[in-house]
């Protein structure tokens, strides 16, 4: 897995137009996290601070909606995801 934030910044086109001011403070800032497959990263209502970019791999998203319909998705590489 790739150990330098930028790797992620680079993957996502999210991030491609930014002035590189902008660029550069999200790589002072950004860290790279491991997550085992399975694990859960995060839960809805809960509190966010972070903003993922899928650098390897894949995530899997599951949002329950109204009455007994739920939102499934695999994020592949380059997906963001999360809340700051």
């Amino acid at each position: 897995m790739p150990t330098e934030p930028e790797f992620g910044l680079n993957l996502s086109e999210a991030f491609h137009d930014l002035p590189a001011g902008v660029t550069r403070e999200l790589r002072s800032i950004s860290r790279v996290v491991e997550f085992a497959a399975g694990e859960r990263i995060m839960r809805r209502g809960e509190v966010g601070n972070a903003l993922y970019i899928v650098q390897d791999g894949t995530a899997f998203v599951t949002v329950p909606g109204p009455g007994d319909i739920v939102f499934e998705d695999d994020l592949e590489v380059g997906a963001v995801f999360g809340e700051m």
